[in-house]
């Protein structure tokens, strides 16, 4: 059951779609598109180049992020190679209800892609994003319309370039296991990028750490996604984060569907946690 304190937390208005085109902003936090092709499939995502302070060359090929109307689903994803997903989340946008729904995919879920039963982790080892990708798609039975996939450490620098995350921390935390330390008070806490992703790894164990991923980016969606960043800062954060994730959104996507997003955000729209993904098998 969710407290009301909880649902403050994660239940939010106004902020996403940020999400689905500046999802393309590179979501800033790894969210987003259908990337360039899929021939980056060995590699960390992200592990490379320098940001860019400037919005990337506009390409008008391959296929368009499609006008913000009826519902489309979205990949999220924070990995490393060769076999670690650290957390990823099926985004399901209904523009009609002004409703988007983040619930966690379980990485130990097995499914099959082209004859081939794996786990997500092993898909993700198999082919990367790509093969991921095709994997939540046969397993979930859904269309995913844009990915996007960070490696840990873009993930920390991507949540530096926005800012502390507001989260409400269920239980005391003490983890301590390497040169890892996690020490947070039970109620609301300001988390760093270093924090944010430890609470995201070692905040819970099993299924509440799923459950807990998906809250945890409600609440980054809520906190950067807003009106007012995609119009002062759209496109500044495009071009900074864009090369820090592996995603088949593009700058042809943010600008071709800016206007969209301003007119869905303006009047605010719910983002909520749908817990795990229920995959539909016993």
């Amino acid at each position: 059951m969710i407290n009301s304190q909880m649902k403050t937390v994660w239940l939010r208005r106004g902020k996403l779609l940020f999400l689905c085109a500046a999802s393309a902003f590179a979501l800033c936090v790894f969210v987003a598109g259908v990337k360039y092709a899929v021939q980056n499939m060995g590699r960390v995502p992200g592990s490379g180049g320098t940001a860019t302070t400037s919005v990337p060359e506009v390409s008008t090929t391959g296929t368009a992020l499609p006008a913000l109307s009826g519902s489309a689903d979205f990949l999220l994803c924070c990995a490393n190679m060769p076999d670690n997903i650290i957390f990823a989340l099926l985004l399901r946008a209904d523009f009609a209800g002004r409703l988007f729904t983040v619930s966690a995919l379980d990485p130990s879920f097995i499914c099959a892609v082209g004859g081939d039963l794996r786990d997500l982790n092993g898909h993700y080892a198999a082919g990367g994003a790509a093969r991921l990708v095709k994997a939540v798609e046969t397993g979930a039975g859904v269309k995913i319309e844009r990915y996007i996939l960070s490696s840990a450490i873009n993930f920390t620098k991507i949540i530096k370039t926005l800012g502390e995350v507001e989260v409400y921390v269920e239980d005391n935390i003490s983890y301590t296991e390497g040169d890892v330390s996690l020490n947070l008070e039970k109620g609301l806490q300001l988390l760093d990028y270093n924090d944010l992703l430890s609470y995201m790894r070692y905040g819970a164990q099993g299924r509440a750490l799923l459950r807990l991923q998906a809250e945890t980016v409600c609440c980054i969606f809520d906190a950067f996604f807003t009106p007012d960043n995609l119009t002062a800062r759209g496109e500044q954060l495009f071009g900074s984060l864009i090369n820090l994730v592996d995603s088949d959104i593009n700058a042809y996507d943010f600008i071709s569907r800016q206007t969209d997003l301003k007119n869905l955000l303006l009047p605010g729209v719910d983002v909520i946690s749908g817990g795990i993904f229920n995959w539909g098998v016993d």
